[in-house]
C-alpha cells in the first residue's frame, strides 16, 4: 500500500483514540502517535545516508557505527535529526518527554492520565507543524501509486502521488487529526497542576503526621522535624542495601559478621554527609511550580523536568510516613477492640 496512505490511517486512527474519553484509548494514541514520529525522523534520516541532495553524491558524513547507533538509539535519532534540521531543539526536548511517557505506558501500561494528556497535545502540536514539511519521509521525493486512491485528501486530488503536498497534507491534518479540544487547559497549565497536586497531598501528609499523636503510636519519631523523616526514609534505603549485600556474602563470612555494628557505621557515615533539609524548600517549589502554568510548552517542559524528581521523592518520604503512622493508629484501634 502507498505510504502516504499508510501514515495518514495511522495519524487518522491515533486522533480517534485520542478523542476517546477512556484511559485505555488515549495511552494507545500516545503510542501510535510517537511512533509515527520516530518512524519519520528513522526514514528521512535513512535518506540522508544515501544521499547528500544529490542521487548521485554518496553521503559520507555518518560512519557505520553513527549509522547503527541513531538508528538503534532514540535519543541518538533525535539528536541526527536537529542536525539536519528535521526538528528543532525544543522539539527534541519535547518528543523525548512524550518518549517517557509512552514507553511507561508501553512497558508498565499506565501513566498518570494528566501527563499522558499533556503527551498528545504536545505531539499533535509537533505533528500538526511538521508533517507538510517531513511528507512521506522521503525528503520531498514523491512516493505513489495512481492504482492507490488516498481517501482522506481532497476530492480533486485524490491520487496517491498528488496527495503527498503541502496541500493534501495540510487539508488531511485539519480535517482529521483535530483532536484537541482548546476549552481545556493547556499542557503548561495541566503541568502546573500535576507538580502542584503533589506538593498539595505532601502538605496534607504533614499535616496527618502532626495532628494524630504520632508520639503515641511511633513513640521514635516524638522529637521528629521535616528532615528527620527525610533523613529516615533515605537511611532506610542505604539500610536495605547493606543488608542485601550481607545476603550474599558466604554463610560463614555471614555468621561472622557484626550487623549491629555495620550498621552503626553505617548510620555515622551517613549522617556526617547528610545536608539538612528545610521544610521552607516546599514554599520554594510551589513558587517555581507557580510560574509553569504561563510559560510556553517548551519552557514549561523544562521547568517541569528540573522539579518533577525532587517533588516526586518528597511526596514519597512524607506519603510513606504518613502511611506508617495510619497503620500503627489502625492496629492500636484494633488490640484496644480485642482483634
Amino acid at each position: 500500500m502507498n505510504r502516504v496512505v499508510l501514515l495518514k490511517t495511522q495519524l487518522d486512527e491515533a486522533a480517534k483514540f485520542a478523542k476517546s474519553k477512556t484511559y485505555r484509548h488515549k495511552r494507545l494514541a500516545v503510542i501510535l502517535l510517537d511512533n509515527f514520529i520516530e518512524i519519520q525522523l528513522s526514514n528521512l534520516i535513512k535518506e540522508k545516508f544515501l544521499w547528500n541532495g544529490d542521487l548521485t553524491v554518496n553521503n559520507k558524513k555518518y560512519s557505520e557505527d553513527e549509522k547503527k547507533n541513531i538508528l538503534k538509539y532514540h535519543e541518538a535519532l533525535l539528536k541526527a535529526s536537529v542536525c539536519e534540521l528535521f526538528i528543532n531543539v525544543d522539539e527534541q526536548k519535547m518528543i523525548s518527554f512524550c518518549h517517557d511517557i509512552r514507553n511507561n505506558l508501553y512497558h508498565k501500561t499506565n501513566e498518570d492520565e494528566l501527563l499522558v494528556n499533556v503527551a498528545l497535545k504536545t505531539l499533535h502540536k509537533i505533528i500538526s507543524f511538521r508533517q507538510p514539511q517531513w511528507k512521506a519521509g522521503k525528503m520531498g521525493i514523491i512516493t505513489g501509486s495512481r492504482s492507490v486512491n488516498d481517501l482522506h485528501t481532497l476530492g480533486k486530488i485524490r491520487k496517491a502521488h498528488d496527495s503527498n503536498t503541502d496541500e493534501g497534507w495540510e487539508y488531511f491534518l485539519s480535517k482529521y487529526f483535530n483532536f484537541v479540544d482548546k476549552r481545556e487547559k493547556n499542557s503548561s497549565m495541566s503541568l502546573e497542576d500535576y507538580l502542584m497536586n503533589k506538593i498539595i497531598s505532601t502538605r496534607k501528609a504533614l499535616k496527618f503526621l502532626r495532628t494524630n499523636n504520632r508520639e503515641i503510636f511511633v513513640p521514635k519519631t516524638k522529637n521528629w522535624d521535616y528532615n528527620d523523616y527525610f533523613m529516615a526514609h533515605f537511611f532506610n534505603d542505604a539500610k536495605e542495601k547493606d543488608i542485601v549485600e550481607i545476603t550474599k556474602l558466604h554463610r560463614a563470612d555471614r555468621e561472622n559478621y557484626d550487623l549491629l555494628g555495620a550498621l552503626d557505621n553505617l548510620h555515622s557515615t551517613f549522617a556526617s554527609t547528610w545536608k539538612y533539609k528545610k521544610e521552607s524548600r516546599l514554599d520554594s517549589l510551589e513558587k517555581s511550580i507557580r510560574t509553569i502554568g504561563k510559560a510556553p510548552i517548551n519552557k514549561a517542559l523544562e521547568k517541569y523536568i528540573s522539579l518533577k524528581d525532587e517533588v516526586n521523592i518528597i511526596l514519597e518520604v512524607f506519603t510513606k510516613a504518613e502511611s506508617h503512622l495510619a497503620g500503627a493508629i489502625q492496629y492500636a484501634k484494633d488490640v484496644a477492640k480485642g482483634k
